[in-house]
């Protein structure tokens, strides 16, 4: 299926969601329950980054929270890509972001989760002929997401997560990238609740 299909696809389901939001949420509700999720990260793009570098295994961690509508979290992503050639230094991207989204529950303890991601791409080359300055590049990125979660416990879920994320560079990087990971979900410790109310 062509990439634009999948993005029109993705934002007519969350354009749906949104419907939802005031039957899952309600004010009181907003941040009382954490989830904190540990992810393997992979890319499978064929875009022309890919041309010049290959990307490795790479991993995140994320932390998650109903909001007054739908739900946020807050992520860093580590993903490293090494250079086809000499002539290409390697480099890591760390995506640092805040993410939207709305959960459709599902039967047996599962859901569907529809959202966007916002935050900075931050890409640190292996370079030493660098200067710190030019050795680190740092953009905006954007991406509508789609996931879907598992609960296994009380306090712990399978999860699995599609984001098609676009760097805003001059010449757009486009990357697809799959997670997959466990997390862990509790009530918010009262400390913290009083913070973030």
């Amino acid at each position: 299926m062509p990439k634009y299909l999948i993005k029109i696809l993705l934002i007519m389901l969350f354009a749906a969601t949104l419907q939802n939001n005031a039957q899952s949420n309600s004010h009181n509700a907003a941040f009382t329950k954490t989830q904190v999720r540990v992810n393997y990260l992979n890319n499978y793009d064929r875009e022309s980054l890919n041309d010049f570098w290959s990307a490795k295994h790479g991993a995140g961690v994320i932390y998650s929270t109903p909001f007054y509508a739908g739900n946020i979290s807050l992520g860093v992503e580590y993903l490293p890509f090494s250079g086809r050639i000499d002539k290409y230094p390697d480099f890591q991207s760390l995506f640092i972001s805040l993410t939207w989204y709305e959960k459709i529950l599902l039967p047996l303890n599962s859901s569907l989760g529809i959202g966007v991601k916002g935050g900075s791409f931050m890409m640190i080359f292996d370079d030493e002929t660098l200067t710190e300055f030019e050795g680190t590049e740092s953009e905006i990125a954007l991406s509508p997401l789609v996931n879907f979660e598992l609960g296994i416990s009380q306090y712990f879920s399978l999860y699995a997560e599609a984001n098609f994320i676009s760097v805003l560079t001059a010449k757009r990087i486009k990357l697809f990238n799959l997670s997959g990971g466990i997390s862990y979900n509790c009530n918010t410790p009262a400390w913290l609740l009083r913070i973030l109310k």
